[in-house]
């Protein structure tokens, strides 16, 4: 344990050599008005366990991961989740996303339309990346036809298109 001091503060710091180092400490701050306990409970921090992938979302160009947070969280709060994709047989693309209270689902884009991927996730620590999840396969949908994006209008017959200055007829 080694103590400091910068101005009217003092600091304790304890870097475990061993397992014995892991455990209760007791911290007692005391001077002329009196004394303070507090105590500290030492634990050796580990990467957390992997996150399960719930279920993928695909569309056309992107995909909504859906996952529950890691068994273990390895002692210390999740930082970050790192998702990684890829066509089959080729190199990992990875993204990492900031660890929010209510993130459970993220979404990767710039997917192909009709293509085949895995993923798999990973959380990230103080500590360090635990062990990613098993990769999971999906398959993206094809691009809409146009016909189901646009709404058709009624045409209105060239001919019955008036205007108080302008009458235009159909010649035929």
């Amino acid at each position: 344990m080694e103590q400091f001091s910068s101005g009217q503060r003092c600091y304790n710091s304890i870097t475990p050599d061993s397992q014995n180092d892991f455990g209760s400490y007791n911290c007692t701050a005391s001077n002329a008005m009196g004394s303070e306990s507090k105590e500290f409970l030492l634990i050796q921090a580990e990467v957390p366990s992997s996150p399960e992938i719930q279920q993928v979302d695909p569309f056309s160009s992107t995909a909504v991961v859906s996952f529950e947070e890691p068994d273990s969280m390895g002692g210390v709060p999740i930082i970050r989740y790192r998702v990684e994709w890829r066509l089959i047989g080729q190199d990992w693309k990875s993204m990492e996303h900031d660890a929010k209270d209510d993130l459970i689902s993220i979404t990767i884009a710039g997917l192909k339309p009709e293509t085949t991927y895995e993923v798999k996730m990973s959380a990230i620590n103080g500590k360090g990346e635990g062990e990613s999840s098993a990769a999971s396969s999906f398959t993206t949908e094809p691009v809409p036809p146009l016909s189901s994006i646009l709404t058709p209008r009624p045409l209105i017959p060239f001919h019955r298109i008036q205007d108080e200055r302008y009458s235009l007829h159909n010649p035929a």
